[in-house]
C-alpha cells in the first residue's frame, strides 16, 4: 500500500492517560473493536483548557518521521489517519 501525503498521516501519538487503555491509539470508533475514542494527550499544552478541549494540542509523529505539536481536533480528522486519503481533498484513489 502507498501512502499518500506521508507529511500528513499520524503514525504515532502521545496518548492522554484517562484514555490510554490497550496501547493502542483508536482516534476513531470502530464497530466491533472499540466503543470509545481515544484523545491526544494534552499534557504538554501550557495553558489553562479544559481535559477534553479540541483546541488541547500533544505530540503526533508523521509517517515521514517528523514530529508535531497539533491540536486534538487536528489529530482526530480522517485524513490525518486514512494512509489512501489526499489531504484537502477528501478523494480515495
Amino acid at each position: 500500500m502507498n501512502v499518500r501525503n506521508p507529511s500528513d498521516k499520524i503514525v504515532f501519538v502521545e496518548e492522554h492517560e484517562q484514555t490510554i487503555n490497550d496501547g493502542l491509539w483508536a482516534p476513531i470508533v470502530v464497530p466491533g473493536r472499540t466503543s470509545v475514542v481515544d484523545q491526544l494527550a494534552g499534557r504538554h499544552d501550557l495553558r489553562n483548557l479544559a481535559k477534553d478541549s479540541p483546541d488541547s494540542r500533544g505530540n503526533a509523529t508523521f509517517a515521514d518521521g517528523h514530529v508535531e505539536y497539533i491540536s486534538r481536533g487536528e489529530a482526530h480528522k480522517p485524513e490525518r489517519l486514512l494512509p489512501t486519503k489526499s489531504f484537502g481533498t477528501g478523494t480515495t484513489p
